[in-house]
């Protein structure tokens, strides 16, 4: 009687542990069949941005590598800590570069009437346009807010970021936070790894300290007319046919001129 309750309980167990392992490899299959019409679903549609999401979700996370640096005496760096003090090195000469402009050609600028209204104190509708003109799914700087918490929360944080915007345009400066810059490398795929040249630098600046630089720029626009004339120009991977492109190209690229690396 006791050899058959022993039996009986085994066959059980035995039936328990198959029916759990094909419910598992049921809800595993329904997982990837969901993740894979994900993907491709947004493949067909465009959504370039849920595609990828999709496929790291499919293949995990990247494995991290990391390569010797070689410093500026040609010397092998292999230490975690002077890697990094190579990387700033490096970055600092690269962002601390000043353009010098002649005195001949500032005394050939045409002398243009002065625009009192561009010192006044910017109007909160002003912050609210840059608020809404910002790009979702950015990366943010080292205060780790993002743009979809600014835009969410505008009701809320709208008078505190204004008072903020009028202290810094008083005193012409901002707060040192949101002017550094946390900088991240890609590899360019081509030349030797342990060169800090052949390394593409991408500046991840402040949320914050973007939307103030917008409200300036959307001043400064205003400028475009008088001095810059209506052209079609040529930069990097994209072609620009009207003054205040080039403009915003120009202040665009002129502020990632950053002189702090973290």
């Amino acid at each position: 009687m006791e050899a058959e309750l022993q039996y009986s309980n085994l066959s059980s167990l035995r039936k328990a542990r198959c029916e759990s392992q094909a419910f598992a490899r049921k809800c595993a299959n329904d997982y990837w069949l969901q993740l894979c019409s994900s993907i491709e679903q947004a493949s067909a549609t465009g959504n370039i941005r849920v595609m990828y999401e999709g496929i790291k979700k499919a293949t995990g996370p990247a494995a991290k590598k990391t390569a010797p640096l070689k410093a500026k005496s040609g010397q092998v760096i292999t230490d975690r800590r002077k890697q990094m003090e190579r990387w700033v090195e490096h970055y600092s000469e690269l962002y601390s570069t000043e353009n010098t402009v002649s005195e001949e050609a500032i005394n050939n600028i045409p002398a243009l009437p002065t625009l009192d209204e561009l010192d006044k104190e910017p109007t909160t509708s002003e912050l609210e346009k840059a608020i809404n003109g910002l790009a979702s799914g950015k990366a943010p700087g080292n205060n780790a807010i993002p743009p979809e918490i600014i835009k969410k929360g505008k009701p809320a944080l709208l008078p505190h970021l204004y008072k903020l915007l009028c202290l810094c345009w008083k005193e012409g400066e901002g707060p040192q936070d949101m002017r550094d810059a946390r900088i991240v490398t890609l590899f360019k795929k081509k030349g030797d790894r342990s060169d800090c040249n052949n390394y593409r630098g991408i500046s991840l600046l402040s949320i914050v300290g973007k939307l103030f630089a917008r409200v300036a720029l959307n001043r400064l626009q205003t400028l475009s007319d008088r001095f810059l004339p209506r052209i079609t120009v040529w930069l990097p991977f994209r072609q620009i046919h009207h003054r205040h492109d080039l403009f915003r190209e120009t202040v665009t690229v002129a502020g990632s001129n950053v002189n702090h690396c973290t």
